[in-house]
């Protein structure tokens, strides 16, 4: 299942036809495995730009820096922020947690990471990079850091039930923070 938020181009089927603008899943007609969704890009008030998002929410970069988390379309609820909102709020700050400011009306804020997620960041550099012994060295770091977060949050009684690269950002210091995506308390 695909999403495609778009503002100047069309999304299309592997066919090449123009997929409908009905805010609906539709089968691709040459692979009956794949379904996609048109969705309109939007965004809250104070949301300058989209940095990205999910099948469920976006990202927006706001007029302080910070990075708004919000649904993927206006209509949406923000239940499943409201979730996140209170596992978030339980684990309080760490180190290898992106910073959480808060929740607004309009979706949950955190501090930007200035080097975004980790798949990102690794599909950018180049393969003779990651031979380099600093390469194995940030490789190294990276990978200790992520089962530092992994570890906090299961202290805490919380299952990250979304763990892969998208969901590890790389701060200014290319140090590694989680970022709790479709998290659920033990407790619930």
């Amino acid at each position: 299942m695909a999403n495609f938020p778009m503002a100047d181009c069309y999304p299309t089927f592997s066919d090449g036809i123009k997929v409908p603008n009905d805010g609906r899943f539709h089968t691709d007609p040459c692979d009956p495995m794949t379904s996609i969704q048109w969705i309109e890009l939007w965004f809250p008030p104070g949301v300058l730009i989209s940095l990205g998002g999910g099948s469920t929410s976006r990202l927006g970069l706001l007029s302080d820096g910070t990075v708004l988390k919000y649904p993927l379309t206006p209509d949406d609820t923000l239940k499943g922020l409201e979730i996140e909102d209170a596992i978030l709020s339980s684990l309080g700050s760490h180190e290898r947690l992106v910073q959480y400011l808060g929740k607004t009306q309009h979706g949950l804020r955190f501090k930007r990471a200035l080097h975004g997620d980790s798949a990102t960041l690794i599909s950018q550099v180049r393969p003779e990079w990651c031979k380099h012994p600093l390469g194995q060295v940030l490789g190294h770091k990276w990978s200790t850091q992520a089962a530092e977060a992994v570890a906090f949050i299961h202290t805490k009684g919380v299952l990250h039930c979304d763990i892969h690269p998208n969901n590890f950002l790389a701060d200014d210091n290319l140090t590694y923070a989680c970022v709790i995506f479709l998290a659920r308390s033990l407790e619930i």
